[in-house]
């Protein structure tokens, strides 16, 4: 399998955060069978991106609980955030 990454630098600043997530999230599906998806998690960021980690953190969350049954999701789902200093 041939996968291809991107790096690249960028300057943090105090206030900066940073969300990483597992492909658990993005992989959970619906009962339409439709993915959450990077843009179901873009939608959270926008709707709460002036407020604190743990509102950002609440609000995907929140939002994956309201698209699908989190307790019997097939694969590994995890999120974190941290915000520079």
């Amino acid at each position: 399998m041939n996968i291809l990454y991107e790096s690249k630098e960028m300057q943090l600043e105090s206030g900066d955060k940073i969300l990483l997530f597992t492909e658990g999230i993005t992989d959970a599906i619906n009962d339409l069978n439709e993915p959450f998806d990077i843009k179901r998690i873009v939608n959270a960021i926008k709707r709460t991106y002036t407020q604190s980690s743990d509102d950002i953190l609440n609000a995907v969350v929140y939002d994956l609980k309201a698209f699908t049954d989190i307790e019997n999701l097939k694969n590994d789902a995890t999120i974190f955030i941290t915000e520079v200093k």
